[in-house]
């Protein structure tokens, strides 16, 4: 019986791998042999399967060719003319003006093409603008030999989207194949990865589609594990570089991929971990961000210089939902007209992966005996949840998602806002599962056919019964797994490409929309930067702009891309009251050389505007092609005399941005460029500027020409240069150092109290806790700036001295007398009330110079105070000290309380109300309080506890993130703003509210 035994067994192995061999060939059936084997894991065989280019190549060259025909038949009738239009007129455009400009960079400056090549010709002045989206450099050097040879763009970029399929599709072949043997389970996982309804409704986003190298570098990674050669270690390099050079988004889809696989293998596969191998992944690895670090430095330098960044609140409008799993385009032959109305309304959120491949997948995660399901199951998990965004609130409670960890870990990921697009590594983990249930299905296949075999093999020896004609006409070995092959493909095709079938269109041809007069003429007529007009507004752009700027590649003032830069709005507004003469000394101070009018958009109001230019010795036509009329701005860089008059390398101070938002900005723009250190209070729209941490003010500072300096630790006599509404201070150098003691711009700010006490040293001023002694050192005076909100006696203590003297209400400069340093000063209040500090700064004593009150300042106070009170309801309490009115003024203070839809300001429906309360004029403080309930959208109010009525109104949001701002305003003119608070709004319930930090707001009586 034991004899028998053996011989079946024997048998049964023999026709296993008989049948094994006829799905997947000769090297599968060495694998699985090896599997079968005590003690021999099968990885390790897979990674020492046997080859060379030349049997590699004869093995796969159909599979890889099949894939590349696939490529172009299922995005016909795109594919058929690449070199004539776009998939749309949106997305691809803006993508067609990187690619065409990165190859206008090549032909015109090769020696520097790095880094001038993120100096993109849009959102002039600012630096680095072709990282305000993906570059696609990785695309564009695949594609460059035929550029060079054809000199057509078009035919390039097209060649790119193409490519982007083709080796996404061989990328995922190749790692299944390599894992499985079966060249049927490697094109599944092809089809999947590359053709899945949302990749083909994606054909508009290079970006997307350029997932092929993530795949290749988890190849590796898995043959690098198992010991595999440097010839791996290049290949996990490269891909890491590429797929770095070719998308962002997808480039932190393949760190979270391979990081998964890092934890699979040390987990399940640690005995199979070769150290020559761990060392040569880990230089791959090395190598491939060393090398694309470079390329996105720039992404680092626009988020630190202009505050560029995306919002968890911006990652959660493109957040998935489970329901969106089930949506596809419209465009989808096979399930457009069924699930399309799942759909939400763009191809980000058409998830819908067909209906096979999870079949395939749920087969061979059940099924499939190979541990590297748990490597694609584990994938398939972490990208749905990272397509669902930061969070997911369940009832009162929020519940922290994958997205948050890495939004606060990965540098550089605070700049992506489209979670759905991580759907990815859905695809990558679904692409493997389907090829292993591909797999299992093939074998239980070829099981079938291994039995008539082995009862043909009986039957020719005598030992069996004769089996059915159709048994003894079947082929023998060689033609019976060709043969199985070639049936297991063609099932594969047919049903993926049955599935994943979808409308692909073009556009028109590019030539025919750039081909105008007017910008022909702009390419021979100088080289400065142009602007057109109007001048859009930031949710109007159009990657038009960028498009027509290919004819000529000036800097341009406006563009298209994935953000606009902070000032934007506020240029958009200036230059649009051409030829206002405001408008025309902006546009020279930032060294516009020529302005485009297209007449035909602006209307009744053009032949008055016309008669304006020709009175202004500013303007000059000089070129007009029927609606479309050109301007020559006469040459006044005044922005520039203003950065050249600040001493070279020297840091510079805007205290007052909100005073001047955009030409301050536009000039922050222009000091870094010019090698100096910015900082600041206030915000350019988005670009909200930060003081040095320790408050420290530089010597240079520039403010808007009717600020009144000594509300920020400068002094009236201290002016340098006034220019475009500007003035350049520049501290005495008697003044070693002067500090900020209060500010929004400034972590641990003073609040107001009864008193106050610095420490003065030779070249420093920091908080004291009292009292105390003098030094011996040199002697100093210092100046110190307050608010006192009422008039009354405040007492200095200057060492062991004190001093009283009866003080003004308003903001106080106030000299002390010389101290040897160190020394420490204390303020204290009158009785009862509050001082609030606001600067202090070292002087040399001079002559004639005494101690005692050297200004006194109307100044606009408020600090703010808020309080939760449960159940959604907020309390805003604010103390107001209002300045004085000019004479005759009856315009009263306002203090609102303005709630708007994160991201703030963006949605053209999304304010949810204000509440505002009204203070009359005059010098008194007063204290204001306002209490909300966010929901019922109910607020009542006091002031100087007595009821005061409360004007309101409410928006239509009822559900979604909001946050609110203090708006302080004096009749119509907004003095300053501070955030309070966010909250979410589900269920018609306020939850998760989240006061900010508060601290006293100084402004100016006026603006």
């Amino acid at each position: 019986m034991a004899h028998q035994a053996g011989r079946l067994t024997g048998r049964r192995r023999r026709g296993t791998l008989l049948a094994r061999q006829a799905l997947g060939g000769e090297a599968l059936a060495a694998a699985l042999a090896a599997e079968e084997a005590p003690g021999v894991p099968a990885p390790e065989v897979a990674a020492q399967r046997p080859g060379g280019a030349r049997r590699w190549l004869a093995r796969h060259w159909w599979a890889l060719a099949l894939l590349a025909a696939l490529t172009w038949a299922l995005l016909y009738p795109y594919s058929a003319d690449p070199g004539r239009g776009l998939a749309t007129w949106g997305d691809p455009v803006l993508q067609y003006w990187s690619m065409a400009w990165e190859v206008h960079v090549l032909r015109t400056d090769p020696l520097h093409f790095y880094p001038r090549v993120f100096d993109a010709n849009i959102y002039y002045p600012y630096p680095h603008t072709l990282a305000y989206t993906d570059h696609l450099l990785g695309s564009t050097f695949l594609v460059l030999p035929v550029i060079l040879a054809s000199g057509n763009v078009v035919l390039g970029f097209n060649l790119a989207v193409l490519l982007a399929f083709a080796v996404s599709a061989a990328g995922a072949y190749l790692l299944v194949e390599d894992l499985t043997g079966n060249r049927a389970a490697g094109l599944a996982a092809g089809m999947v990865f590359a053709f899945a309804p949302y990749k083909v409704a994606s054909i508009a986003h290079l970006n997307v589609l350029n997932t092929g190298w993530t795949a290749l570098a988890l190849w590796a990674l898995l043959r690098l594990w198992r010991g595999g050669g440097w010839r791996w270690s290049a290949l996990l390099g490269a891909a890491v570089l590429w797929q770095g050079l070719s998308s962002v988004y997808i480039f932190y889809a393949q760190v979270i991929a391979l990081g998964v696989a890092l934890v699979y293998l040390a987990l399940a596969e640690r005995r199979s971990c070769r150290w020559r191998g761990l060392v040569r992944a880990g230089v791959g690895l090395a190598a491939g961000l060393a090398a694309v670090t470079p390329f996105f430095w720039p992404y680092l330098q626009v988020t630190r210089e202009t505050g560029i960044t995306r919002t968890l609140d911006d990652a959660l409008q493109w957040a998935a939902t489970p329901a969106l799993y089930l949506a596809v385009t419209r465009y989808n032959f096979l399930w457009g007209g069924v699930l399309s109305h799942f759909g939400g309304g763009s191809p980000e959120r058409d998830l819908f992966p067909g209906l096979l491949a999870p079949l395939l997948g749920l087969v061979g995660l059940v099924a499939s005996r190979r541990r590297e399901r748990w490597l694609f199951a584990a994938l398939v998990a972490l990208g749905f949840l990272m397509t669902l965004g930061p969070y997911k609130d369940v009832g009162n409670l929020r519940v922290p998602l994958p997205y948050r960890l890495f939004y606060e870990v990965l540098p550089g990921f605070t700049g992506l806002r489209v979670a759905t697009r991580f759907v990815v590594l859905v695809l990558l983990g679904l692409a493997g599962l389907t090829g292993l249930g591909v797999e299992v299905l093939g074998r239980r296949a070829a099981g079938y056919w291994s039995k008539v075999e082995g009862r043909r093999s009986k039957v020719a020896e005598g030992r069996g019964r004769v089996p059915t004609l159709r048994a003894l006409t079947l082929p023998r070995s060689h033609a019976l797994r060709s043969t199985a092959l070639a049936l297991g493909v063609l099932l594969v095709v047919g049903g993926f490409a049955t599935e994943y079938r979808s409308h692909t269109g073009m556009t028109g041809a590019v030539s025919g929309a750039v081909d105008q007069p007017v910008y022909r003429w702009l390419a021979g007529h100088g080289d400065g930067p142009v602007v057109e007009l109007p001048l859009p507004a930031h949710d109007k752009t159009s990657p038009f702009a960028n498009l027509y700027s290919t004819v000529y590649w000036r800097p341009i003032v406006g563009g298209n891309s994935g953000f606009e830069p902070p000032a934007y709005d506020g240029i958009q507004q200036i230059i649009n009251t051409f030829p206002a003469p405001a408008a025309v000394a902006f546009m020279q101070g930032i060294g516009i050389e020529q302005v485009v009018v297209h007449t035909a958009a602006l209307g009744n109001g053009w032949p008055a505007a016309e008669r304006a230019i020709a009175a202004d010795p500013r303007v000059r036509e000089v070129a007009r092609f029927g609606p479309d009329v050109v301007y020559q701005l006469a040459p006044d860089l005044w922005m520039a005399r203003l950065v050249a008059a600040v001493p070279a390398g020297a840091p510079v101070a805007l205290p007052d941005v909100d005073g001047a938002p955009t030409q301050l900005e536009l000039l922050g723009v222009f000091l870094r460029r010019a090698g100096h250190a910015v900082s600041g209070s206030g915000a350019a729209s988005y670009h909200h500027f930060a003081l040095p941490a320790d408050g420290r003010l530089p010597t240079a500072a520039v403010l808007p020409a009717g600020d009144d300096p000594l509300l920020y630790g400068y002094l009236p006599s201290e002016a340098r240069l006034t220019l475009g509404g500007l003035t350049l201070y520049g501290r005495d150098p008697a003044a070693p150092a002067a500090t900020m003691l209060s500010d929004p711009a400034l972590p641990g700010s003073y609040g107001g109290g009864a008193s106050f006490a610095l420490r003065l040293d030779g070249g420093d001023i920091a908080r004291a806790n009292g009292p105390g002694g003098s030094g011996g050192g040199p002697q100093r005076a210092a100046l110190l700036a307050f608010a006192n909100p009422a008039a009354g006696d405040v007492t200095f203590h200057f060492g062991s001295e004190t001093w009283r003297e009866h003080l003004p209400a308003g903001l106080i400069v106030y000299r002390t007398p010389a101290l040897p340093a160190p020394a420490t000063v204390a303020v204290d209040a009158p009785a009862g009330g509050r001082l609030y500090p606001r600067w202090a700064r070292l002087e040399a004593p001079a002559d004639g110079a005494g101690p005692g009150l050297v200004a006194a300042r109307p100044v606009v106070l408020v600090d703010p105070s808020l309080r939760v009170t449960g159940d959604g309801a907020v309390a805003l309490d604010a103390t107001l000290l209002p300045g004085a009115a000019p004479a005759g003024d009856t315009m009263p203070y306002t203090l609102t309380l303005d709630i708007y839809q994160l991201p703030y300001g963006t949605h053209p429906d999304g304010h949810y109300g204000y509440w505002t309360l009204f203070v009359p004029p005059g010098d008194a403080a007063r204290r204001a309080e306002l209490t909300l309930d966010i929901a019922r959208k109910a607020a009542a109010g006091t002031l100087d506890g007595a009821w005061t009525s409360i004007a309101a109104w409410g928006g239509p949001p009822d559900h979604g993130g909001f946050r609110a701002t203090l708006v302080v305003a004096h009749g119509d003119t907004v003095l300053g703003t501070a955030s309070l608070f966010t909250f979410d709004l589900h269920d018609w319930r306020a939850r998760f509210v989240s006061p900010q930090a508060q601290t006293p707001l100084f402004l100016p009586v006026t603006r």
